[in-house]
């Protein structure tokens, strides 16, 4: 089932990219990181994520990661 993003989720996304492409980059936790590895982990290692220049885990707001960790544990 596809869900709709929220108008809070899609500001918070907005703001890490904004960040990561305007101002520098995005400060990121070991907790952060730790939780981008384990959503890539969720993939095989022959997928594409692992060879593309941004990886899928990349590609997913790090505050929806942590609100939805339900999703990845």
């Amino acid at each position: 089932m596809v869900v709709p993003s929220s108008a809070e989720e899609i500001l918070d996304v907005t703001k890490e990219m904004y960040a990561r492409v305007f101002v520098g980059g995005h400060e990121y936790q070991d907790e952060d990181k730790n939780i981008r590895e384990q959503f890539r982990s969720l993939y095989p290692s022959t997928h594409i994520c692992y060879n593309n220049d941004v990886p899928i885990s990349e590609m997913i707001g790090i505050d929806f990661l942590k609100k939805n960790k339900e999703l990845i544990y």
